[in-house]
């Protein structure tokens, strides 16, 4: 598993198969840092986020072993601030300054997709970008002039594929440089709603429900729309193939089945790879409830 911290005392938990607690090294100059349980030759390793600088941290990564035991190190220098905590759902991936030197945060995606920044600047800079640009919520730094005043982003929402904007530090000003989809700029987009079936067993299932634009919501033809995979999943935005369908006055359902990835080992694994049973179980009752709400005539869905 990752583990995170900034330059402070912190207790990171994991697991090993055996032995007895390693040794922790502290910081180096370097930004690196390592452990190892003499017992069963286990070693962590370590590489640097901020290697200088008040704020210096490591990443840390270590396989898991067959059988797992808590154990509790805890990093010797100074504590600022807890930067992960414990989530319903996976962090899946790292969000990285505009020219790509330091990591800024992470992302995950519950409801909506969301980066959780520890970095102040960057932290700051997103929360004036959200006030500026209110109905594009998801955004992107995507690169960086080279004195790095100057800092191209691109933002979303799941009406709209996509624009992107070019803002200036200093003059701090934020200008609209083109359209991710020009072709669809013109046209009203469906909005996309979070939703929850529950699957034959009661289990809670995360989905997403695009609406035809102008539409009553009931009694319409409707499609359930399931992710591809083996390892995937759907998540609030711009779809252009429920578009599509919703276009064309179809209500498109897209469940996070059991099976899907993003929240956790054992919906994945357990389901999707061990119980495909189950996955198919909740893209059914995922059309029932469709019809269950009035949302979908029964006779008219795919």
């Amino acid at each position: 598993m990752n583990a995170w911290s900034s330059q402070s005392r912190c207790t990171i938990t994991w697991s090993i198969a055996s032995g007895v607690p390693g040794a922790v090294s502290p910081l180096s100059p370097s930004g690196s840092i390592a452990t190892s349980s003499p017992s069963i030759g286990q070693r962590l390793r370590a590489a640097p986020v901020r290697p200088h600088g008040p704020d210096r941290g490591v990443a840390m990564e270590r396989d898991p072993p067959p059988v797992r035991r808590p154990l509790r190190l805890q990093i010797a220098v100074p504590v600022v601030r807890e930067l992960v905590q414990i989530l319903a759902v996976d962090i899946d991936d790292v969000e990285r300054s505009s020219n790509g030197q330091r990591v800024i945060g992470y992302t995950l995606a519950e409801e909506k997709r969301e980066t959780i920044y520890f970095d102040p600047e960057y932290k700051a800079l997103h929360a004036a970008l959200s006030k500026a640009i209110p109905n594009l919520p998801l955004i992107h730094f995507s690169g960086a002039s080279q004195d790095g005043n100057r800092i191209l982003l691109v933002a979303s929402a799941d009406n709209d594929p996509g624009r992107y904007f070019m803002f200036a530090k200093a003059a701090k000003n934020l200008a609209e440089v083109m359209l991710v989809r020009p072709e669809l700029e013109k046209r009203a987009l469906a909005s996309v709603k979070s939703v929850t079936v529950r699957g034959a067993d009661g289990t809670p299932i995360p989905a997403y429900l695009t609406l035809p634009v102008g539409s009553s919501g009931r009694n319409l033809p409707a499609v359930v729309l399931p992710h591809g995979g083996p390892s995937a999943r759907d998540e609030w935005g711009f779809d252009w193939l429920a578009q599509f369908l919703a276009a064309r006055g179809y209500a498109v359902l897209q469940p996070n089945y059991r099976g899907s990835a993003g929240f956790g080992d054992a919906w994945l694994v357990q389901n999707g790879f061990k119980s495909w049973k189950t996955s198919i179980g909740d893209i059914t009752a995922s059309a029932k409830w469709l019809a269950s709400e009035g949302i979908a005539d029964p006779e008219r869905m795919a």
